[in-house]
């Protein structure tokens, strides 16, 4: 803001006017001045008023006036004001420079040069001029220029703040970054206390990922000044840096009331709220960004990312689509597009979207892993091991990464690394393990100590991994399992396990601890040196009786969902569609065991009796599957439990499948009694379809 002034010569005033009169113009001026710069301008423009009564030339009052129609919008008025008054005052360098900004307000460019040129010729040493005229250069996009005026500007007034925000800016632009440091280090230290310095500051540090010293200046910002919005989402961005994601969520929501309708504070603020597992409000706040700016490439790529979270894979690639399509050279865009390309099983197109993102220069842990995730989905599985380790170099904490790394390594069959690898997913949230105090167990002697082995993954992984139930109390404890309530009936007979409880309720007391899924590691065991028996899990129901039609030789159970909030279950699960023609048989008899999500799909259909209104829990899944001569299923818990028990079960596998099926092989090390049937290419059940026919043409019933 300009600041207006009064001359202390008004000996052609005093002349005309009489000492009196002058003395009531002087009064006038140094009250509406006052005003001014309390920024009271209706009071000040009333004495400006009353000075031009008594002195309609009289400079300092045209002067005020003039910056009170500015600071009013009336450009037009500001600059005929200020012309009246270098009329009578044509030399003055205050004048010239304010009607120079005014110039550029109104642009009107070439008459604000014209004025700085005569300005400069006149006063070679006014830091204003200069000033003017490097936000002439720096709006040219002539930033060289610009920074050597802003110089010259500070050469002459050292304490320029604005000169000194301005430079900053400027050479953050050029990539100048040590020297934007000086300049806004130089901006804080000058003079005056400026919230504007220390939020010049704070740019510069978050340009050069300093977040810590950045969030520093911000506070400091924010204790001069607590009205503008910006320094607080600069501290939100410089939180969301450091990885406090919901220390950022308060700064942000002041930066949104401050400014409701500033998009990019939408999408930090979004950003924030997703790192802090808040999807619901950050797909609020990024939706928002979009409808305030519609070509934010970043909120599209933020929203694509949240989207493949919440499992809406097709809105997700339609949003990053429109990233990369904004601007194709948005790295971040193309690693997004490849994880929703991803969710929606297209490996081949996730995978050159991923080479692209990191062809752009993309070289992050992210980019990495999303390359990794997409090599494996393809079974290139050594590229896909080989990227995960690029990624964990770039980002040894990061338990995700670590967590797919550790499926590569098992898919390999290296169980120890595997395993070892495999405990990272503890630390990815959502098990059982977070509220426990006690350290989980080494595997050391128990001595009559209880320990808690607790479920903290799907239902599959719990029936794989209790075998291990009978090993534990080999240590000489108690044992007490908590697992999922579907579960808790079939699972309280396994050998070894004292007492059964359901996850989510009370427990007994109990010394010692142990994720299901962590007992290879614990214990240091793996199929190859530990076989499994042919059935450990074993059902106290009688089996079900069918009866089947005469023509049929067999009864066989099939599945061909899983869960839906497994990440990779559209990759997994079969349409139910394509086993029309096992259906169509007549010589096999179809029962349903899918329950949930997937069994509307055989509703009015003859061929296959529905069995899910009888599935209470898995005990009831246990004794249907007794009853039958064979299981055929997706990879799922029906999967595990036929396993588990000892039946015949065919798999249809996904082309890259699940760790625990390995690679290249139809057998299962896990489960003697399974085969495999994979697919030859992603997405190809049709060819699964008729290798079960097949094979079931020589399958008889066991023994």
């Amino acid at each position: 803001m300009s600041d207006p002034s009064i001359s202390d010569d008004l000996s052609r005033e005093r002349r005309a006017l009489g000492a009196p009169a002058l003395d009531g113009v002087r009064d006038a001026l140094e009250a509406g001045v006052q005003a001014y710069r309390q920024g009271d301008y209706q009071a000040a423009r009333t004495q400006a008023e009353n000075a031009l009564k008594d002195m309609p030339n009289q400079p300092d009052a045209l002067h005020l006036m003039a910056l009170i129609s500015q600071q009013a919008g009336a450009l037009d008025a500001a600059i005929g004001y200020i012309e009246r008054a270098l009329a009578v005052t044509p030399d003055s360098a205050a004048y010239q420079n304010n009607l120079a900004t005014m110039y550029l307000a109104a642009g009107r460019d070439e008459d604000a040069r014209a004025i700085l040129g005569r300005l400069m010729d006149n006063h070679p040493d006014y830091p204003g001029g200069y000033y003017n005229l490097a936000n002439i250069f720096k709006a040219d996009g002539n930033l060289q220029s610009a920074r050597n005026h802003y110089r010259l500007a500070l050469n002459h007034k050292p304490d320029f703040i604005d000169a000194h925000i301005n430079l900053t800016q400027t050479l953050l632009e050029m990539g100048s970054f040590d020297e934007a440091l000086d300049s806004a280090r130089s901006g804080v230290e000058c003079g005056p206390v400026s919230a504007l310095a220390h939020e010049s500051l704070a740019a510069v540090l978050l340009s050069q990922n300093d977040c810590a010293a950045a969030a520093d200046a911000c506070r400091k910002a924010i204790g001069l000044d607590a009205a503008p919005g910006e320094p607080y989402l600069a501290l939100g961005n410089a939180l969301i840096g450091l990885g406090e994601f919901e220390a950022a969520i308060e700064p942000l929501c002041q930066a949104k009331e401050r400014l409701p309708d500033h998009a990019v504070i939408h999408n930090s603020l979004g950003v924030a709220l997703l790192e802090s597992n808040r999807l619901d409000e950050a797909e609020v706040a990024l939706r928002r960004a979009i409808e305030l700016v519609p070509t934010m490439i970043e909120a599209y790529s933020n929203l694509a990312h949240l989207l493949i979270l919440s499992h809406q894979p097709e809105d997700a690639a339609a949003h990053a689509w429109r990233a990369v399509e904004l601007d194709k050279g948005f790295a971040a865009g193309w690693n997004n597009l490849a994880g929703a390309l991803l969710a929606l099983d297209q490996p081949a197109e996730a995978l050159t979207a991923a080479e692209r993102a990191l062809a752009l220069g993309a070289v992050t842990a992210e980019a990495e892993n999303t390359l990794g995730s997409a090599l494996s989905a393809l079974a290139r599985d050594r590229e896909a091991r080989m990227a995960f380790e690029r990624a964990i170099a770039l980002a040894p904490k990061n338990a995700e990464i670590h967590f797919n790394h550790a499926l590569s390594l098992l898919t390999a069959g290296n169980y120890r690394a595997g395993f070892a690898e495999y405990e990272w997913r503890l630390k990815l949230g959502g098990g059982a393990v977070s509220h426990l105090s006690t350290p989980m167990w080494d595997g050391t002697a128990l001595d009559g100590a209880t320990i808690l082995l607790h479920a903290e993954q799907g239902f599959g992984d719990s029936l794989q991994f209790i075998r291990y139930a009978p090993l534990v109390a080999e240590q000489g404890g108690r044992v007490v399992l908590a697992c999922q309530e579907p579960l808790k009936r079939l699972l309280q007979g396994v050998a070894g396990i004292s007492e059964t409880v359901a996850l989510d309720g009370p427990v007994p007391a109990f010394e010692h601890h142990a994720a299901l899924a962590s007992l290879a590691h614990i214990l240091d065991v793996n199929p190859e040196k530990l076989p499994p028996a042919k059935a450990y899990v074993g059902s106290s129901e009688a089996p079900w009786q069918f009866e089947a039609p005469a023509a049929a030789r067999l009864k066989i159970g099939f599945a061909w969902s899983g869960s839906p909030a497994n990440k990779i279950n559209r990759r997994r699960s079969c349409p139910v569609d394509f086993l029309t023609p096992l259906f169509g048989r007549d010589d096999i008899a179809c029962y349903s065991l899918q329950v949930g999500p997937g069994s509307e799909g055989i509703s009015g259909n003859g061929q296959i009796e529905d069995l899910s209104p009888r599935l209470k829990d898995f005990a009831d899944t246990a004794a249907a599957i007794a009853g039958l001569d064979l299981v055929i299923t997706i990879d799922s818990a029906v999967a595990h439990l036929a396993g588990a028990l000892g039946h015949p079960v065919w798999v249809m596998l996904s082309h890259s499948g699940d760790w625990r099926y390995l690679r290249g092989r139809e057998d299962n090390p896990w489960y003697p009694t399974m085969r495999h049937f994979r697919q030859p290419e992603p997405g190809d059940w049709a060819a699964v379809v008729s290798a079960v026919q097949d094979a079931l043409d020589g399958f008889g019933p066991s023994a």
